[in-house]
C-alpha cells in the first residue's frame, strides 16, 4: 500500500527552511569574503606603494648623502619623503648602532638597544623599544630598515605606522584585517601581537582577514536580519500549505507518473445486474498492473491520484481503452442499453479533459446502444455549490446519466440531492452489510429517501442470497457485487458478458 509519513513532510519543510537560511548565510559569507578581499587588497597596495616610494626616494635622493656630513641638509632633502605619506613617522640614519641624524632628534645621538647588523639590504621589522621610547612611552611601531652593502655599519631606519593604514581604511564593523610582518602581527582593531610569521622569501609582509564566528553572525543579522525574519515568518505561515502540497507531490507522484507513461493502469469492469440477474451495465474500476508487484488495488493509490490531479489523466486513459474495446463489440438484443459507469471526482471538472473524453466516447458509441454513466465519488467535496451545480448541468447537457457513488459515506450527499437532480443513488456496501445483522435503519432510510425522490437505487457489495432477497423485496432496481461477478479485465468482461 502506498503511504507517506506526514512527519517526513514536516521534516522536508524544515529542511527547506534550513536550505533558505543556509543560502542566505552562504550569500552573506560570500559578500563578507568579498569585502575582506577588497580590504586586504587595499591595505596590501597601500603598504606596497609606500615601501616602493621609500626605496625609490632613498636610491635617488638619500643614498648619495650617506655617510652624512651635514645632518640639516640631509633632513631638508628627506623632508619631501616624510611629508609624502601619512604612514611614515620618522627618517633616521645610524652608524654602528647609534642614530646620528634623525627627523625627531636631529643631531642628538641615540643608542639603538640590542643593535646587531642583520646583513639584509632591506628589512621590515617590528620593534617595541626605540631610541625615542622615552618621548613616546606608549607608542609601538614597525620599523623599515634599509642597509647598504658598501658599509655594513651605516643604515637608514624609517619608522612606519602600519596601524595608520587601518585608520585610513576605516574601523572594521564585522571582520579583522591582519598585517603579518616577520616578527609581529597587526590587527585592524589596534592589537599588535609579537609573534614570528613565516613569510615567503623577500616578502616584507602579508595581508589576510580574520573572520570569527561571532563577527560573521553579527554581519548576517545586521545586513540580512530583516530578510531572515521575513523568511522565517513566511515559512511558519506557509508550513501547513507546503505540507499538504508535499503530501500530494511526493515520490509516489513520480512513481505513478512513470506508471502512466508505461501504460500500467488498466480498466477492470464489474457487472451491474437487474433484479432478474441480467447484466445491464458495468462499473469501470482502475487497476495498477505493476511489473514487479502485480495487481495493485485502487484503495492503495486512488486517494493520492485524486489529491495530486493525476486522476484526470488516468480516467482519460481508461476511457480511451474502454472506447477502443467497446467499439469492436456488437451487442446482441439481450444486451441492449448497456451502461458503462466511470468514477469521477470534483477535481476533474477543473479542466476540459473530462468533457472532451465524454464527447469522444459518445461520438464513438453513437451507433451502439451503449450509454455513459458518470458516478460522482464523495471522497472529495466540491469547493462550492455553484461548481457542483455547474458540473451536473454540464453532464446533463451532454445526455450523461449521473449517479451518486457510495451514498452516505462521503461529503454532503444530501446537499447534492437537494441541489440537483440525480439519476441513480448507489448504496454503499457498508449499509448492505447491515442486512446480516438486522441493523438496517440507515439502509431503510436511504431506500425511503430514494423512493421519495423517484431515483433509481443500485446496491453495491451484494455478496449473499440473504442480502439480495432483502433488497429485492424492497424493489431495488440494480445490483453490484461478488454474488453476480467480480471485476474483470475489460477484454475478459466483454468475452464473458457481451459476446
Amino acid at each position: 500500500m502506498i503511504k507517506k509519513d506526514a512527519h517526513f513532510d514536516y521534516v522536508f519543510v524544515f529542511s527547506l527552511y534550513l536550505i533558505g537560511v543556509l543560502l542566505l548565510f552562504a550569500y552573506g559569507f560570500s559578500r563578507l569574503n568579498s569585502e575582506a578581499r577588497e580590504r586586504e587588497s587595499w591595505v596590501s597596495q597601500q603598504m606596497t606603494d609606500v615601501i616602493s616610494e621609500i626605496q625609490h626616494f632613498y636610491e635617488g635622493k638619500l643614498a648619495p648623502s650617506i655617510p652624512i656630513t651635514d645632518c640639516d641638509r640631509f633632513l631638508q632633502d628627506s623632508m619631501p619623503l616624510l611629508l609624502s605619506s601619512p604612514y611614515i613617522r620618522s627618517i633616521n640614519v645610524a652608524h654602528g648602532g647609534v642614530i646620528v641624524c634623525s627627523s625627531i632628534s636631529k643631531q642628538t645621538l641615540k643608542q639603538i638597544k640590542n643593535w646587531n647588523a642583520s646583513g639584509k639590504q632591506l628589512e621590515l621589522r617590528y620593534v617595541t623599544q626605540t631610541p625615542f621610547s622615552e618621548l613616546f612611552p606608549t607608542h609601538r611601531q614597525a620599523i623599515l630598515s634599509l642597509h647598504f652593502e658598501k658599509n655594513r655599519f651605516y643604515g637608514m631606519y624609517i619608522a612606519l605606522y602600519p596601524e595608520s593604514v587601518f585608520r585610513t581604511l576605516g574601523a572594521p564593523r564585522f571582520l579583522q584585517t591582519v598585517m603579518r610582518f616577520e616578527n609581529a602581527t597587526f590587527y585592524s582593531d589596534g592589537r599588535i601581537v609579537d609573534e614570528l610569521n613565516r613569510l615567503p622569501s623577500e616578502q616584507f609582509f602579508s595581508v589576510d582577514s580574520d573572520i570569527s564566528t561571532t563577527a560573521f553572525a553579527k554581519y548576517i543579522f545586521y545586513n540580512y536580519g530583516v530578510l531572515l525574519i521575513a523568511w522565517t515568518f513566511i515559512m511558519l505561515m506557509s508550513a501547513k500549505s507546503l505540507v499538504r502540497y508535499l503530501h500530494t507531490f511526493s515520490l509516489d507522484y513520480w512513481r505513478i507518473r512513470k506508471a502512466i507513461k508505461q501504460n500500467q493502469f488498466h480498466p477492470y469492469i464489474q457487472p451491474v445486474v437487474n433484479d432478474c440477474g441480467e447484466v445491464t451495465g458495468g462499473e469501470v474500476l482502475v487497476r495498477w498492473i505493476h511489473p514487479k508487484k502485480g495487481v495493485i488495488s485502487p484503495a492503495d493509490f486512488i486517494d493520492r491520484v485524486e489529491e495530486n490531479g493525476q486522476i484526470v489523466e488516468i480516467t482519460s486513459f481508461l476511457m480511451q481503452k474502454c472506447l477502443s474495446a467497446f467499439s469492436k463489440v456488437n451487442l446482441p438484443e439481450a444486451r441492449q442499453h448497456f451502461r458503462v459507469g466511470f468514477n469521477v471526482c470534483p477535481i476533474q471538472f477543473d479542466s476540459n479533459s473530462l468533457c472532451q473524453d465524454i464527447e469522444n466516447f459518445q461520438s464513438a458509441m453513437a451507433d451502439k446502444p451503449i450509454s455513459l454513466l458518470i458516478e460522482m465519488t464523495e471522497r472529495k467535496e466540491f469547493s462550492s455549490n455553484d461548481k457542483y451545480r455547474k458540473a451536473i448541468h454540464e453532464l446533463r447537457s451532454r445526455d450523461v446519466l449521473v449517479a451518486l457513488d457510495d451514498f452516505g459515506t462521503g461529503h454532503c450527499s444530501l446537499k447534492y440531492l437537494h441541489d440537483t437532480e440525480i439519476d441513480i443513488i448507489k448504496i454503499d456496501m457498508m449499509y448492505v452489510a447491515t442486512i446480516e445483522s438486522g441493523n438496517t435503519e440507515i439502509l431503510d432510510n436511504i431506500i425511503s429517501l430514494a423512493r421519495s425522490l423517484d431515483v433509481i437505487l443500485l446496491a453495491e457489495g451484494v455478496e449473499t442470497q440473504a442480502q439480495f432477497d432483502y433488497l429485492k423485496a424492497r424493489n431495488i432496481e440494480r445490483y453490484q457485487g461478488y454474488m453476480f461477478g467480480k471485476p474483470l479485465p475489460i477484454d475478459e468482461f466483454i468475452q464473458k458478458y457481451l459476446m
